[in-house]
């Protein structure tokens, strides 16, 4: 058989370099245009205001094992953007990279297989915040961990030296080890390893003439799978029953308390609960894909289909050429049937164990904006999932690279569209911050400020007080203990809290999220509104707004509580701080109007 041109490209650099490739083009292309969104602002807060050593207490109300992440990245990326989503893409794209090493592991003679799932876990399109990189790091750090971790105990399995064989499981064991801590959404994915050991070892042939093999081959799983076991079980009574925490436990395992007390209901319950889930996960995110609309497409958004058509055309070739490089000796029609049945209950396992940890504590992947993110550590199985049904679905190599290519290109104008979301809101923070900077150079503590209703979609109150609070120095005395924190500013919003005026215009306000705790009241205040479709500008309100047109009747009945006063007329140096929103803009119209 003729040798491909470039034949080192097609051999194992091949599959790495195409996953960074299509990693760079559908996340990386966008990466200068993205700041900090959601929990990156809290997150950040922590470093920035009180130290590497006030994450523990941060994360104690859930999960006091997981600040290490952040003890051990800040340091060395710092509190700008920039640093932050390159190394979650980082993390991206080896999660990527270990998981398409694993299915080598298993099966070695399907490459092209291999790399289709591997692509397809790349970009797989339910999850949609990779922008949210420091939060978001950490999941993929877990992802990144446990494919090292399954990767390892295949290596130790095949060890043919126990030497060898006790340091790959000791790898094994500590890499599972420290993903544990971090999060519980990985947990439940652990019980795949019987299955990927079945696979593995040697026997699977001679089952079907000897049924006591059968035996055999369980008794040499369950060894193997043993020390993970009992790691596993040793976690879940740790993390369910002996874990104490200050407070109530927001991710308590109330749905399967509640099995033990009305096992027919919450059965019923949690059956409906998955099968919509699971819909969402396997066949929703991909009939979204299929409403494309290119007559009065924005120009980002025809950027991201001609980017995902020109990747698309690209892989088509690569994965075509790839089929005609199989590994001699396991031609892709005879190893097809085997890698799909393998694929598709790996894969079906991983989907459904993958969204447990939301299920049990009473969540789901559709309900939320952030909601998912519990669909996370179900991704590997879906794309395992769909790649095995273009293998079963096509005959033809031609066919199934079509199909494969064609869903990895949707995903990849997904993401490239959702990015450039992500993209407007940054621009939008930067706007609305400087804005406020140059109305209120700097401001008296504690200041609450006030808006109509929130500004930026999806990104909670608390996240954009914790930007405030970064974009002004702290004028309170220091006060800080092991569980609070008190901050110098807050924001507030009229809507949905207000309907009406109030008939006392001093307002108490005391707010708390984690240790971040502030105490204010109005007037100790300001009132600003910011409206695209009035002004661009954002406004600084005051008794003198109350005959303004623009201005809707609840904000001009809470004029009262905007405080001219606790505005400082000199900013601090270094406030804002431009490393984390960027350099200030050209002080055109909004600087004086």
């Amino acid at each position: 058989m003729r040798k491909p041109t470039f034949a080192w490209f097609f051999s194992s650099w091949g599959g790495p370099l195409v996953l960074l490739l299509v990693a760079i083009l559908a996340f990386g292309l966008m990466l200068p245009g993205l700041g900090f969104y959601w929990d990156d602002w809290a997150k950040i807060l922590v470093s920035r205001l009180y130290g590497l050593s006030a994450y523990p207490a941060y994360y104690a109300e859930d999960r006091p094992l997981s600040a290490w992440t952040h003890m051990l990245f800040t340091p060395l990326l710092g509190e700008s953007p920039l640093p932050w989503q390159v190394f979650t893409l980082l993390l991206r794209w080896l999660s990527a990279l270990s998981f398409w090493w694993c299915l080598g592991l298993i099966w070695p003679w399907a490459r092209r297989q291999n790399l289709v799932a591997a692509l397809l876990f790349l970009v797989y399109p339910v999850f949609t915040q990779q922008p949210a990189a420091v939060t978001f790091h950490q999941q993929w750090l877990q992802y990144l961990l446990f494919f090292l971790s399954l990767g390892a105990m295949m290596l130790a399995v095949r060890a043919r030296q126990a030497r060898q064989r006790w340091l790959w499981t000791a790898l094994s064991l500590g890499a599972s080890l420290l993903q544990l801590t971090v999060t519980e959404y990985f947990a439940p994915i652990e019980l795949v390893r019987p299955l990927v050991l079945w696979f593995i070892l040697p026997g699977e042939a001679a089952l079907s003439s000897n049924p006591r093999g059968w035996i055999s081959k369980s008794g040499r799983v369950l060894r193997a799978w043993l020390p993970y076991l009992i790691l596993l079980g040793a976690y879940t009574v740790f993390r369910l029953f002996l874990l104490r925490l200050p407070g109530n436990d927001p991710y308590s395992a109330d749905t399967l308390y509640d099995f033990i007390a009305d096992p027919l209901k919450t059965a019923w319950q949690m059956l409906l609960v998955m099968l919509v889930d699971e819909q969402r996960i396997l066949v929703g995110v991909w009939a979204d894909l299929l409403h494309i609309g290119i007559v009065g497409a924005t120009r980002a958004a025809l950027l991201s289909y001609g980017v995902a058509v020109i990747t698309g055309g690209l892989l088509f070739v690569y994965l075509l050429r790839t089929a005609d490089s199989q590994t001699p000796g396991a031609p892709d029609e005879e190893c097809q049937p085997q890698w799909s049945r393998q694929a598709f209950l790996l894969g079906l396992a991983g989907v459904l164990l993958g969204p447990v940890p939301a299920w049990i504590t009473g969540r789901q992947v559709v309900f939320d904006f952030h909601s998912d993110r519990y669909a996370l550590p179900a991704m590997f199985g879906a794309a395992l999932l769909l790649a095995a049904g273009i293998e079963w679905l096509s005959q033809r190599k031609v066919q199934r690279t079509v199909l494969a290519v064609g869903l990895v290109t949707l995903a990849i104008g997904l993401q490239l569209r959702a990015a450039n979301d992500y993209r407007w809101i940054w621009t939008a923070e930067q706007r609305f911050f400087w804005q406020l900077a140059w109305r209120a150079p700097g401001l008296k503590a504690p200041t609450a400020i006030f808006l109509e209703t929130e500004l930026f979609p999806n990104q909670g109150l608390f996240s954009t007080s914790a930007a405030l609070n970064q974009m002004y120095p702290q004028g309170l005395e220091p006060f800080s203990t092991d569980r609070v924190n008190r901050l110098s500013y807050w924001i507030y919003t009229l809507r949905p809290r207000y309907r009406e005026k109030p008939d006392d215009y001093t307002i108490k306000l005391n707010t708390t999220f984690r240790t971040l705790h502030f105490e204010g009241q109005t007037p100790d205040s300001l009132l600003v509104y910011s409206n695209p479709a009035r002004s661009n500008c954002l406004w600084v309100l005051s008794a003198r707004d109350a005959n303004n047109p623009y201005l809707p009747q609840l904000v001009r009945d809470f004029l009262p509580i905007s405080n001219l006063e606790r505005i400082l007329p000199e900013s601090t140096p270094g406030f804002p701080p431009v490393d984390m929103i960027g350099p200030e803009p050209p002080r055109a119209w909004c600087y004086y109007f």
